[in-house]
């Protein structure tokens, strides 16, 4: 019941009236009703938070809550900055307790690469004792366009960036035939049209159908004919 200012503590502590304003404890702390102003709480510490009030100290330890008053002087924040991401909750953590991971967040067009601090990944088992903010890290996503001619060429491969622009191909050239299109839009940029996907996706471009030109009965009359079928749509 009295005033607790230093010393190394290996045996029980009862905290009943009294005051805590510094020291070390290595065993089990019951705070009943007394005060804690400061202290260092170690790994084999075991804190009870019974009763009383609470402005301070590092719990490095087990705690249990119960019905004491914890003041925010004795907590810490871990703000987490989702780079453009999707957000994520601020953690308030009691000084020396570790942080948890949360779920991850997510960023149209990149994949979630982990949370850093000063280039460092950051450690949740590492206890936060003064405040922080760590950020996500984003790697950019590929897509692949594939367009085929159905000229007898190869199929042209486009493979890039996320948000990259893209160049789209001269239109195809089939003897006797005209070009009448692509089944699907060649897209100014990767983009997924605000929908995630995952990185395996792919978007194919197909000639629609060639128009067949024939001469019939004169250089300037010419027919035209559709082909028997078309390509199915092959895009997302």
């Amino acid at each position: 019941n009295g005033m607790i200012k230093n010393g190394e503590f290996h045996n029980p502590v009862i905290n009943q009236t009294g005051f805590l304003y510094g020291g070390r404890f290595r065993s089990r702390v019951d705070l009943n009703g007394g005060t804690v102003v400061d202290g260092e709480f170690t790994e084999s510490s075991e804190v009870c938070f019974n009763g009383g009030w609470v402005y301070g100290g590092i719990y490095y330890g087990t705690v249990n809550f119960g019905k004491a008053t914890i003041y925010d002087s004795t907590y810490r924040t871990v703000t987490f900055d989702s780079d453009g991401g999707s957000p994520v909750p601020t953690q308030k953590i009691l000084r020396g307790q570790k942080s948890f991971r949360p779920a991850n967040p997510e960023k149209t067009g990149h994949s979630f690469d982990g949370w850093f601090r000063e280039n460092s990944v950051y450690g949740f088992n590492t206890p936060v004792t003064d405040d922080v903010t760590v950020k996500a890290a984003w790697t950019v996503n590929q897509y692949t366009i594939t367009i085929r001619p159905g000229n007898g060429s190869a199929d042209i491969v486009i493979r890039q960036d996320y948000g990259t622009a893209v160049t789209a191909p001269e239109n195809p050239t089939k003897t006797g035939y005209t070009f009448a299109g692509w089944d699907v839009a060649v897209p100014a940029t990767i983009a997924l049209s605000g929908r995630t996907v995952s990185k395996s996706r792919s978007l194919s471009c197909c000639f629609k159908f060639w128009i067949c030109c024939s001469l019939v009965s004169s250089p300037s009359t010419i027919s035209t004919k559709l082909p028997s079928s078309s390509v199915t749509n092959l895009g997302f």
